[in-house]
């Protein structure tokens, strides 16, 4: 089996992958996965950013498909992210305000946090676009990456095949899309699809698990990155029908 390389990372920016060095015959394999961006690649930042929140965000029935409990994630189970690790072998990424221990981050950190901008409120603001409060942005992000890499040790349309309801919502209100202005998935009167794998959005406005499944194999096996991440690690990468990460289930039920 060829050896990893020991400061190999996998970054996604948004929904961008790039490689951390240009990888090589004998050592294909990523050793950590960082993601930035908003709720799509969000693994459970929000809820601690936002302390307010009292833990509204994102409650039960997200998370029903895959963790079969809430995790932060703004999805049914897996995102993107999830995917992509599960598939480089790793452990899914941990939200890096859950916790700052060396061996927390062994497998990497998700910076990524609900509603986060690319651009700052500030600049927003003065090109005439409003908004209510100030949100996270991609600088932000950035800066507490740059913080992480400061501890010690821690760096050295066949495709949608059974998604029988690509714009319909598995969890949310009555009408023929689910989508409801008075009710929110998780909230009052809601309403929850039998099998979440046959919809192509799971709340309204994020995707179902089975469509980030889709767009993860897209990025890991198709040429939607540069160099193919398929390409540069075919000696470590996996993505079977039910992903290897089972056993970090266990991590959401502590």
């Amino acid at each position: 089996m060829a050896s990893c390389a020991s400061m190999s990372v996998v970054a996604v920016v948004l929904l961008v992958l790039a490689a951390a060095q240009p990888a090589r015959a004998d050592r294909a394999c990523y050793t950590r996965v960082f993601s930035f961006g908003d709720s799509i690649t969000d693994t459970g930042n929000y809820r601690f950013v936002f302390t307010n929140d009292n833990g509204a965000h994102a409650p039960w029935p997200y998370g029903e498909t895959y963790f079969h409990k809430a995790t932060g994630r703004s999805s049914d189970g897996r995102l993107i992210v999830d995917f992509i690790a599960d598939a480089l072998g790793l452990p899914f990424v941990p939200p890096y305000w859950g916790g700052h221990s060396t061996e927390y981050f062994a497998g990497g950190a998700n910076f990524a946090v609900g509603g986060a901008t690319a651009l700052s409120p500030e600049f927003l603001r003065e090109n005439g676009v409003p908004l209510a409060t100030d949100s996270v942005h991609l600088d932000m992000e950035m800066d507490w990456f740059r913080d992480l890499l400061k501890q010690p040790n821690l760096l050295c349309p066949d495709d949608f095949t059974g998604i029988d309801f690509p714009l319909v919502a598995c969890c949310g209100g009555e009408g023929f899309y689910g989508v409801s202005a008075t009710v929110r998935c998780g909230n009052g009167e809601y309403m929850l699809c039998d099998d979440p794998r046959k919809y192509g959005s799971w709340d309204g406005l994020h995707p179902s698990e089975a469509v980030y499944k889709v767009i993860a194999n897209g990025l890991l096996r198709g040429s939607y990155t540069q160099p193919p991440i398929a390409n540069s690690t075919n000696s470590c990468l996996q993505l079977p029908e039910t992903g290897s990460s089972d056993e970090e289930k266990v991590l959401y039920d502590l």
